[in-house]
């Protein structure tokens, strides 16, 4: 009891000598240590002077005092201070540690209640969170300094006491049935010494603390400011003094980003409890009024962290007194709740290696947030209110530093890049927001998801009211996350559910299978990992969370820099058409402005073909009929209707994907349709066994969205602004603006390199070749149309049908004619042109129509005519019939066609090739290449 304990064995032989065996076994480790401890201890004391540390060093003679009067004071001053070189780093951190190492020791006070759960641990999370929702957490820290050190003496010296090695009659576990250890009064028995130690190095933190404390109290006292204690040398103190400038300014500008994602991790970590699901909401709250308001948000931005505070307060304390003795019983008898009501709410009773891994997690975002509203807060807001108080500092004291012309270089253009990649997020982000929610839809096709396509067509249809949309999705999008997280509780049972089943027989009612199914159509299903479950929500609200912070950081630029927001749509300021000639940067600078003003059409043509290849069904059909009726009208009809084909997409889209998904089953009701299933597949009906493929409509949103940034660009052509930024004529093809039938007009000229077209001055990149820009463009309009015609060519080559014959048909004839069908009538070779085209895109539709026979009645044909399967190639090469459907057997060899030569594939490539060769002989560039081609020919003529 009193440490007289023999650790060597004394029974031995008169002249034996020891070698170290007569030792006791298994010695523990604190025997060792605690004789070096105690010399430790006794030095330290012995060489401790009684007037205080450091209190014979040298100062630096840093500063002088100027007059007697002062000597006084500052000798005292000095004797206090009085700093020697290797204590410099303390001074340097000297003012950091006055400040803040309170938090230390209010997170070590947390640490010991979650290490040593008991009810005298439990007094530390008290006093800690009462100190940190405090005001002034500093102040009541140090009031509250003498109880801190004397209660965490009085447990220091209790665990001593129950270090000792005394049997339960001498020190019991237990007084009139109380479990001495759930009050904090334990015995170790194997290692008495741990927890001791634990606690006196957590106890050394709150002496440090109180120290430090002391010390600043001394120093006011002297009137000395602990801010002005620094080491720095002269020559490093602008260094220092921007370092600490960018430190400040980083962590509250960043701060709540740590917040926001501990919050998210926690709101989404599993089992789901209750108190997650309210984590959640508070995140989707903060979420959705960023969406709304950010002068709304920035307002209730304090009342959020005290609530959210307050909340993590409350289930922390709820969580640790849950899981004391007997706790659980109490609850039980008050509210008469089943076992897993109280799982739901999260109060579970957990093992003590479980309990420190379930307690640290929201002890450690209680003093996130916790930071977040007491120190990072107050400086977050002033700098997103004003941003210019926050640069001047650092804008000064940059200027002071010494120049060095290649890094100040490579951070200009480095800083042009970023700003270049912002301004092009802030253009762009406002498109991939509705393109994000409608592949949440496909990704997830239930009846609660039906809500996001019709959002994501309306937030692309009307700019205007884009916010609306936006805010209304974030609504959508949380309820239906949180209506998730509660459908995971143990408390749901799906079938004490009621349900109404009107069309279904008694034996339908009692199917469990049809409750199950019926929750998976409506967009609800158990899962064991929620976080796998809602990714997709919680991309989309970091999503929206990014947009805000997008346009707001590009709003705090341009206060800073006091420039002027620029025009709607442009990436690159002062960029017009007349630059678009001076170079390559400038060109495709030029395209990044207005690329969908000038081949938006073209690129939408192409993903229609592109959309009918992938899908071969009835709805491919009816796409190509538009395509069809568009390419038959001149670029001013086309805008007055273009709406329509916006709308075609867009109710296309909202129609295809009801058809995904279908009837509810709690109906019991059979779809009127009962023929051949391949024909049911192919015209895109709705089945219970057989889901349409909700793939096909990704291709479908394509189209639509630059359907819909070409409807924004017809409407562009209409302002007289833009038409003088983006070319001084309209865009429209050269033909449609009664030109002569031919362009012999159009010679060099001999008074300069180019040539001036009603006020439009077009360079002559043929004769002046002086750039890279102009090898492109020689390459793109004087040999593009061969490529054309090898693209025509490979779809010739591609199988055998009748429609390859006319592919190569086409290909030989133009070939044949090379480069003097352009010396021609430009409306005939237009035309000719034109027909090629129209071939192409009636081929595709003859062979979308085709899948009826090959893939339906391919038998009837072949039974009938063989030759005609032959010749026309048909064979069914629809999506997924060949998975789902077993294909049609007993066909005579003279009928199977490989499905290869039936595929579109050639034909969509050899669409693009031909689009955009059409596209540039309506352009005024290919001008210059007719007269190339005609000099070519009086040359050599000669």
């Amino acid at each position: 009891l009193i440490g007289m304990k023999a650790f060597l064995n004394s029974s031995c032989n008169p002249g034996e000598i020891w070698t170290g065996e007569k030792l006791l076994p298994e010695i523990p480790a604190e025997v060792w240590l605690y004789p070096i401890s105690l010399f430790i201890l006794y030095f330290s004391i012995a060489y401790l002077d009684s007037s205080g540390p450091f209190i014979n060093l040298n100062w630096d003679n840093e500063r002088e005092p100027t007059t007697d009067a002062n000597m006084a004071n500052y000798d005292t001053t000095s004797r206090l201070l009085c700093p020697s070189r290797w204590y410099k780093l303390y001074r340097k951190i000297l003012p950091l540690l006055l400040r803040n190492f309170f938090t230390f020791s209010l997170m070590v006070m947390m640490a010991w209640a979650v290490i040593y759960h008991s009810w005298l641990s439990f007094v530390w999370l008290v006093m800690a969170c009462g100190i940190w929702i405090y005001h002034d957490s500093r102040q009541a820290y140090m009031l509250l300094s003498p109880l801190i050190i004397a209660y965490s003496q009085v447990l220091l010296v209790f665990q001593f006491i129950y270090g000792f090695n005394l049997t339960n009659d001498e020190l019991p576990d237990e007084v009139a049935t109380v479990s001495l250890k759930q009050i904090g009064l334990s015995k170790d028995s194997d290692h008495p010494a741990e927890p001791l130690t634990v606690k006196l190095l957590l106890t050394f933190f709150c002496y440090i603390t109180i120290r430090l404390l002391m010390k600043e109290k001394k120093m006011k006292n002297f009137g000395v400011d602990s801010s002005s204690v620094q080491g720095d040398d002269n020559d490093n103190v602008t260094t220092k003094k921007n370092m600490r400038i960018h430190i400040t300014r980083l962590l509250p500008k960043y701060w709540i980003y740590v917040v926001c994602f501990v919050l998210l991790m926690i709101s989404i970590r599993r089992p789901v409890f209750v108190y997650n699901i309210l984590y959640m909401a508070f995140f989707l709250v903060f979420i959705s009024f960023v969406t709304m308001s950010f002068q709304y948000w920035k307002k209730m931005l304090f009342s959020y962290w005290v609530l959210l505070t307050a909340y993590s307060v409350f289930v922390l304390m709820i969580v640790y007194t849950f899981q004391f003795h007997n706790v659980p019983e109490i609850w039980y008898r008050w509210t008469n709740w089943p076992n897993e009501t109280f799982q739901d709410l999260g109060l579970v009773t957990y093992t003590s290696g479980n309990l420190f891994l379930h307690l640290s997690r929201p002890i450690s975002f209680l003093v996130v947030v916790i930071l977040q509203m007491k120190f990072f807060h107050d400086t977050f807001l002033n700098v997103i209110i004003n941003p210019n108080v926050t640069c001047m500092s650092a804008t000064d004291d940059s200027d002071k530093q010494p120049k060095n012309v290649w890094y100040d270089r490579c951070c200009i253009r480095l800083k042009i890049c970023v700003e270049h990649v912002w301004r092009i997020l802030e253009v762009h982000f406002n498109k991939i927001i509705p393109l994000f929610i409608m592949y949440l839809a496909i990704d997830e096709v239930n009846a609660i998801n039906f809500a996001f396509p019709v959002l994501s067509v309306l937030m692309l249809t009307f700019r205007k009211l884009y916010s609306c949309f936006c805010f209304a999705s974030c609504v959508w999008a949380g309820v239906i996350v949180l209506a998730k997280m509660i459908f995971q509780l143990h408390i749901l049972d799906i079938s004490k559910i009621p349900i109404l089943f009107p069309y279904c027989s008694d034996d339908a009612m009692n199917n469990q299978t049809i409750l199950e199914n019926l929750f998976q159509w409506t967009g609800f299903e158990k899962t064991d990992n929620i976080a796998f479950y809602l990714v997709n929500y919680v991309v989309f609200f970091i999503l929206l969370a990014l947009q805000t912070i997008i346009y707001q950081r590009q709003q705090y630029t341009r206060a800073v820099s006091k420039v002027s927001e620029p025009e709607d749509g442009i990436i690159f300021e002062n960029c017009t058409r007349n630059d678009a000639d001076k170079g390559l940067i400038s060109c495709l600078k030029f395209l990044a402005n207005y690329g969908c003003y000038k081949f938006g059409v073209e690129l939408t043509y192409i993903l229609i073909t592109v959309s009918i290849a992938i899908r071969m069904d009835a709805f491919s059909l009816f796409y190509g009929l538009i395509l069809l009726f568009s390419l038959m009208l001149q670029r001013r009809a086309l805008a007055n209707v273009w709406y329509m084909v916006c709308a075609c997409f867009g109710v296309s889209i909202l129609l295809q994907y009801g058809i995904c998904v279908g009837l509810p089953p709690n109906l019991c009701l059979n779809y009127p349709w009962n023929f051949d299933l391949k024909l049911i597949q192919w015209l895109y009906l709705p089945d219970f066994k057989h889901r349409p493929h909700v793939s096909f409509l990704i291709a479908d949103v394509a189209v639509f969205f630059f359907s819909i940034c070409q409807l924004y660009a017809f409407r562009i052509e209409r302002k007289r602004a833009v038409k003088l930024l983006v070319s001084k004529r309209p865009n429209h093809p050269v033909i449609d603006d009664n030109e002569p039938a031919n362009w012999s007009f159009v010679t060099p000229s001999s008074d300069g390199p180019e040539n001036e077209l009603d006020g439009q001055r077009i360079p002559d990149f043929i004769t002046r070749c002086s750039s890279a820009l102009d090898v492109v463009k020689i390459v793109i309009f004087q040999y593009f149309h061969w490529l054309t015609l090898l693209a025509v060519l490979a779809a010739g080559v591609g199988g055998i049908s009748a429609f390859t014959f006319g592919y190569l048909m086409a290909a030989f004839c133009f070939l044949w004619k090379g480069n003097d069908i352009f010396l021609t009538n430009p409306k005939g070779y237009l035309k000719q042109w034109k027909a090629l085209v129209y071939f192409n895109v009636l081929t595709i539709l003859m062979k979308v129509a085709l899948q009826i026979p090959g893939c339906v009645y391919l038998s009837s044909v072949c039974s009938f005519s063989p030759s005609i399967v032959q010749f026309l190639s048909i064979a069914c090469i629809h999506s997924g019939f060949d998975s789902r459907t077993d294909r049609e057997e007993g066909l005579s060899p003279d009928c199977k066609v490989v499905p290869d030569q039936a595929q579109i594939f050639y034909d969509t490539v050899c669409f693009a090739f031909l689009i955009f060769q059409l596209r540039i002989l309506n352009s005024w560039y290919f001008k210059h290449v007719v007269v190339e081609f005609k000099a070519e020919q009086v040359f050599s003529a000669r």
